[in-house]
């Protein structure tokens, strides 16, 4: 066995296995040596090596080398036991032992360590083959040996743990362990605590659920309440093992066959693929209707949110009901997939569906609104024994069933396969920490297919499913044989083969995972490499996302970059933005290694432009990332000197900046971008420079000057470009129509506004529908129609929540909020404006604070509360004196407020402030607002005309006259 396995190695080149190694050595040999007869000392040195290779024998080790009067030997190669380390242990003890047989004066000291290691090609002659060892392994037993003192063992830490239910240890005393600074000890083995056996038996059965009552209880009110038409979702969330899926069993065995189940899960391997989980279950929805369910192109064209929309409707009117849907492995799912599944949980409240996912908790990201919770943790000590009983039947000794208690960790998976495992031929477990126990069980039953694990680390590269005709591709190019491989999985459980056309599944990820881990680097690259030909060559196309993933396992930096451009470009196409940042994110962490010689600077500076729009939309145009990210981008495109990108650079800074309301700053750098836009001359870019300069004028107060930025700039707003910017239409003509408002033209301001809702609609992009209807409220609460307001702001909410832009959450719960107090619904009102406050500051925004206060305080006054609406206007005017556009509003209400309580004289000059700075902004909206309160304060004409700003709003008079 031992021989053909070393010549197993000899030809397949090295390997990578987890193993323990045992050295051993005859303690003071060079003493003895100077005492004793040297033919003496040679018995005695035969003898003590004869007795370590027969103990080491005994226990299924494999001597590897003699060395002087020592012993190296490897416990996991040839053979593979899931005891390795509890038999190097018993191997060390039995040397131990045995010595005072040998003479009074004979004792051994022994070094044990486990880990990781690459055996190397076998090396020497046909009679005497070695198989070199390279890792920490060899290498900390070694000084741990040498570190023994006369007739004491000293193991790793990870033996200790592996081996803990069968030995004793303490602690050894301190250590100086060359090459190994960070470990100050080891510990020492005192003696065997205990053994067990291993009864015949067959496979373990699944067994009962065991400990889930209260986890069952709520399923199984999730579903009656969906049988009556209530529906909902249930995510169940817990490690890896822990019982997930074999609580959704339970729960279809008992609906079965009164309902239907549609089951399907995610791929570790398709997490970048967009829509990839959605697609599957399409798939199998087509099948059982015998057709395709949506209309040609549906992932190809419309906006995000419609086309999530229909499919998610589409997809719960198909599943119909009374039904279920069973989705596995939602970490894995792919950002666009878990839009649409969150568009399903709305979908089904009023459906006899009932969705239960199941996910892991350290890989899978905040679920949606509507999930209802249920994570699972391991199973009591009492429960697991009850688990380990209904699975064993009596098969397994009491002290067997102990160890698998102590060993499980109460994870249900990690007990089954212990119990499977102590079932099969007689085998003994792995003992060591749990996560680790399963990875050496899961690296046994792979062991056990021979030659054919081969097919199953081909399968691994392609992922926890995949198509048989693929596998088989890869598989030729290695020269594995098919037929006999999957038979070999099949039989050892290891995957399972179904549908048509066939389909190879792996009966558990781990399982794929262990295949994966004994993979040596330069092998895993090659398969990695070979898989993203043939997947690239597939007639039915691979998502280019999908392919990076493979060529940058393959360690092809710049055809991953490739295929990660054209993802970044279709995801974008989309607007996908959680995609679009997460895909920059990803092409610029790859970019960062590519050899400065080779770097790609115009991707860079196009990726990281990408990377702040991206993070403008899905974290806030202000936030601190957002902020990062531009200043990066400009950094970049200052080095490259590129005009265009230069000049989007800098429009992301302004962007920051004015959304942080740091108006200053905004100006020097709007001053910037419209430089580099003339520069450059092209519609796009100027379109772009007017558009930061009509905002940035219109913030500060300069209506005239940001009217005659619009008007110049009304030629290049057309410019196909810029039309496809995220937000650049809506956030354009919706200021040009506030600045129409304030000047008093309503008539252009509802132009305006038409205009932004018909661009919006016609792009691809829900950012755009959301931020157009935000800006359209704006304009009609300033018109007066708050129940139209009220309309636009619904929906701006709704897209915001829904699709995750936050900062459009709360400017829409803001402008919600006033729309609702204006026509009588005031406490709702200042619900939702407080929370459309929180809401910006969360986001670190503070753009257009002036205004957002001002309407807090004016909703305040409307139900009566003077103080918060003197509060209230008072911070208005405090929180950023540079904002001007709507501070004449501000005195307005605060002088309206003033005057209820009395305060005539403060009131008074609350609104000769606002007066005069409306009239140096030349916005008679702000007169009009003005005139009835004039009155009532008995201000004459003359005394309206000599009223005169105070020095925090003469900014106004300092901003550049338009050109």
């Amino acid at each position: 066995m031992q021989n053909e396995s070393l010549r197993q190695v000899s030809a397949d080149g090295a390997q990578r296995r987890d193993i323990t190694v045992l050295f051993v050595d005859l303690a003071g040999s060079t003493e003895l040596a100077r005492s004793m007869d040297p033919e003496a000392c040679h018995r005695l040195l035969s003898a003590f090596l004869e007795h370590c290779a027969v103990s080491i024998s005994n226990a299924g080790g494999h001597v590897a080398r003699f060395m002087g009067d020592g012993v190296l030997a490897y416990f996991g190669f040839p053979q593979v036991r899931e005891d390795d380390a509890q038999r190097a242990v018993s191997a060390a003890l039995a040397i131990r032992d045995g010595c005072p047989r040998l003479g009074d004066l004979v004792s051994a000291r022994s070094g044990i360590a486990s880990g990781s290691v690459i055996l190397g090609a076998a090396i020497g002659s046909a009679e005497a083959r070695e198989v070199p060892v390279f890792g920490d392994a060899a290498n900390l037993a070694a000084r741990l040996q040498a570190a023994a003192q006369p007739g004491h063992i000293l193991v790793a830490q990870g033996v200790a743990e592996r081996t803990g239910a069968c030995f004793s240890f303490k602690r050894s005393p301190p250590l100086v362990l060359k090459g190994f600074p960070e470990l100050s000890h080891g510990w020492e083995v005192l003696g065997r605590k205990r053994s067990g056996r291993v009864t015949d038996g067959g496979g373990a059965p699944e067994g009962p659920i065991i400990g889930r009552e209260d986890e069952q209880a709520r399923l199984v009110a999730a579903w009656q309440a969906a049988r009556e038409g209530h529906g909902g979702a249930c995510l169940i969330e817990g490690q890896a093992g822990v019982g997930k899926t074999r609580l959704v069993a339970e729960l279809a065995s008992h609906l079965l066959p009164e309902v239907h189940a549609h089951v399907v899960a995610a791929d570790s391997l398709r997490t970048q693929a967009p829509l990839g989980l959605i697609s599957r279950l399409l798939e199998q929805l087509s099948r059982d209707h015998s057709g395709d369910l949506l209309p040609p192109h549906w992932n190809a064209e419309g906006e995000e949110a419609a086309r999530d929309n229909v499919i998610a409707r589409t997809i719960v009117d198909s599943i119909g009901g009374p039904a279920i849907l069973i989705l596995e492995d939602l970490h894995w799912a792919d950002p666009s997939s878990r839009e649409v599944l969150d568009a399903m949980v709305l979908e089904v409240v009023e459906r006899p569906v009932l969705i239960v996912a199941t996910s892991r908790l350290e890989t899978g990201g905040a679920p949606g609104a509507g999930w209802q919770r249920i994570p699972l943790e391991p199973l009591g000590p009492d429960q697991t024994a009850e688990l380990v009983g209904g699975l064993a039947r009596g098969g397994l000794s009491a002290n067997d069933v102990q160890h698998v208690i102590l060993r499980s960790g109460g994870v249900p998976l990690f007990a089954r396969e212990l119990v499977r495992l102590l079932s099969d031929a007689g085998r003994r477990p792995d003992v060591r920490s749990v996560p680790e126990t399963l990875a050496g069980l899961l690296l046994a039953r792979l062991t056990a297919l021979g030659p054919s694990m081969a097919l199953a680390q081909c399968a691994a590269v392609l992922g926890v499913e995949a198509p048989v005709s693929t596998i088989s591709a890869l598989a030729g190019r290695r020269g594995v044989d098919l037929a006999a491989g999957l038979t070999a999985l099949e039989r050892e459980r290891v995957a399972t083969i179904s549908g048509s056309p066939p389909t190879l599944r792996f009966t558990h990820a781990l399982f794929r995972e262990a295949a994966l881990e004994t993979l040596l680097a330069d092998d895993s690259r090659a398969l990695h490499r070979d898989a993203a030909d043939i997947l690239e060559d597939d007639p039915e196309g691979v998502p280019d996302a999908v392919l990076a993933e493979f060529w940058e396992r393959a360690g092809e930096g710049d055809r991953a970059l490739r295929a990660l451009d054209r993802a970044v470009a279709a995801a974008r196409e989309r607007r996908a933005w959680p995609e679009v940042r997460h895909l920059t994110e990803w092409c610029l962490a790859l970019l960062r290694q590519v050899p400065l010689e080779r770097q790609d600077i115009q991707l860079e500076l196009k990726t990281r432009n990408l990377h702040a729009e991206a993070l403008q939309i899905t974290t806030g145009y202000s936030s601190p990332a957002t902020r990062a990210a531009a200043a990066e981008a400009q950094r970049t495109a200052r080095r490259v000197g590129e005009i265009y990108q230069s000049m989007l650079g800098v429009a992301g800074q302004w962007m920051a900046a004015s959304s942080a309301g740091d108006y200053r700053k905004a100006q020097t750098i709007a001053a910037e971008c419209m430089s580099l836009a003339r520069l450059h001359g092209g519609a796009d870019a100027l379109a772009a420079g007017h558009m930061v300069e009509m905002t940035t004028r219109y913030r500060v107060g300069d209506l005239i000057g940001a009217e005659a930025s619009f008007v110049s700039g009304q030629g290049f707003f057309d410019a196909e470009p810029f039309l496809a910017r995220a937000g650049a239409i809506p956030q354009t003509f919706g200021n040009a129509a506030l600045v129409a408002v304030l000047l008093g033209d309503s008539v252009a301001a509802r132009r305006r506004c038409a205009h932004a809702l018909r661009a919006s609609r016609r792009q691809p992009s829900p950012y755009d529908r959301c931020f157009a209807a935000y800006m359209v409220a704006m304009v009609e609460i300033l018109l007066g129609a708050d129940r139209r307001a009220a309309g636009l702001g619904e929906t701006a909410l709704r897209l915001a929540g829904t699709l995750g832009f936050p900062q459009f959450a709360a400017t829409a719960s803001i402008v919600l909020g006033r729309a609702r107090a204006g026509y009588g619904d005031v406490a709702s009102g200042m619900v939702l404006l407080r929370q459309g406050l929180q809401g910006m500051a969360e986001a670190h925004a503070r753009n257009a604070q002036t205004l957002y206060l001002t309407w807090f305080g004016e909703a305040a006054l409307l139900g009566g509360d003077l103080d918060a609406a003197i509060e209230a206007t008072r911070s208005a005017l405090g929180i950023n004196p540079d904002e001007l556009f709507y501070r004449p509003e501000a005195l307005r209400v605060r002088a309206l407020a003033l005057l209820g309580q009395g305060l005539e004289e403060e009131a008074r000059n609350a609104l000769g402030e606002g007066l005069a700075l409306a009239r140096a902004m030349h916005a008679p909206w702000f007169l009009n607002r003005m005139r009835p309160l004039v009155g009532r304060l008995g201000l004459s004409d003359q005394e309206m005309r000599t009223s005169s700003p105070s020095t925090t709003s003469m900014a106004v008079s300092l901003v550049d006259p338009p050109v």
